[in-house]
């Protein structure tokens, strides 16, 4: 299950996302389908976070996490900045943005 951490210190931009959240879901799931495996938006966790502290290198940064599928390792920076182009066409009042995509091995907590 790919998620996405959404990290910004400013009050104003947590209103402006809450109403991306769902939008963002679908386009990451739409972004993050590859070959055989077409993801849903409800596979995919979005989060908005407010640090207590932090040393913000921009006002709003996004981390997603996601399996290492050769398609997404290929096209990781792309998806990226299509996330950047995504936030700033659905809501042009967002501060500058950085997003980093992490692709690694998976492991997880349920039995089947």
């Amino acid at each position: 299950m790919p998620s996405v951490n959404v990290y910004t210190e400013d009050d104003a931009v947590i209103q402006q996302l809450k109403e991306l959240l769902v939008p963002l879901q679908a386009f990451v799931a739409k972004r993050l389908s590859c070959g055989e495996l077409e993801l849903q938006p409800r596979e995919v966790s979005v989060r908005v976070i407010k640090p207590v502290a932090s040393l913000m290198i921009y006002p709003l940064e996004i981390e997603m996490s996601a399996y290492a599928f050769a398609e997404r390792v290929e096209q990781e920076d792309i998806i990226c900045r299509e996330v950047v182009a995504f936030l700033k066409e659905s809501e042009p009042r967002l501060p500058d943005m950085h997003v980093w995509l992490t692709l690694s091995e998976l492991g997880h907590s349920w039995e089947e």
